[in-house]
């Protein structure tokens, strides 16, 4: 409104951004300027709020690189991106998630991302552990390997809240890789499906796909 009367009065237009309490719309606003630094190509900017302490601006940063990898090579944004995928604050995890789908990843780097990924496989917040999961299924059936974080995935098979997703990873990877040292923790929550969720026949398939790569 201010913009719109100091128009009418003046003859010149202006724009004011608001300082405002509530996350999304600071994360909305962050959004905005940082596609604006993009466009300008001010990576090192952009760099610097990925690389806040505020979980909100990066969010918002984060989203931002989303929105414009049709147009802007995300490359020089990967590791960092690859460091807000394990970030503590949810939003962030998904917008850096995101946005590094679109990145075309060196061999080091999704090995990296697997890794990082791994470490939130012990965390006691089973969205986040689910999450993670998922994540390293995406680049596993992209060529990271699994074994780094093989032993961490099979435990998960007799965690109640986790063991679909998995079995699901482990599914995926057996088509590319070795999986064996997965089977006895397979077997056992086979034994005791009464202690997971997972639908009986994923358990089946999955061991089928098993016992074909171990041969």
């Amino acid at each position: 409104e201010d913009g719109i009367r100091d128009y009418k009065v003046t003859g010149v237009q202006t724009c004011a951004l608001p300082i405002y309490p509530h996350a999304p719309v600071r994360a909305g606003a962050t959004t905005f300027v940082v596609r604006s630094l993009l466009r300008s190509g001010a990576t090192e900017e952009v760099s610097a709020l990925l690389a806040s302490p505020d979980s909100v601006v990066v969010a918002g940063a984060a989203t931002a690189l989303h929105r414009a990898s049709g147009e802007l090579d995300l490359a020089p944004f990967a590791d960092a991106l690859l460091h807000l995928v394990v970030h503590a604050d949810k939003d962030v995890r998904r917008a850096s998630a995101w946005a590094l789908a679109q990145v075309a990843l060196t061999d080091a780097q999704r090995a990296d991302l697997v890794a990082r990924s791994g470490a939130a496989l012990g965390s006691t917040d089973s969205e986040r552990r689910n999450e993670a999961l998922d994540r390293i299924r995406e680049f596993v059936s992209d060529g990271a390997p699994i074994e780094p974080v093989l032993s961490e995935v099979a435990r998960l098979l007799a965690d109640a809240d986790s063991a679909w997703h998995a079995n699901e990873l482990l599914a995926e990877a057996a088509d590319t890789q070795d999986v064996c040292a997965a089977l006895p923790a397979l077997l056992a929550a086979y034994e005791d499906r009464k202690s997971t969720r997972l639908n009986s026949s994923h358990l089946v398939i999955s061991y089928a796909v098993f016992c074909l790569k171990k041969k």
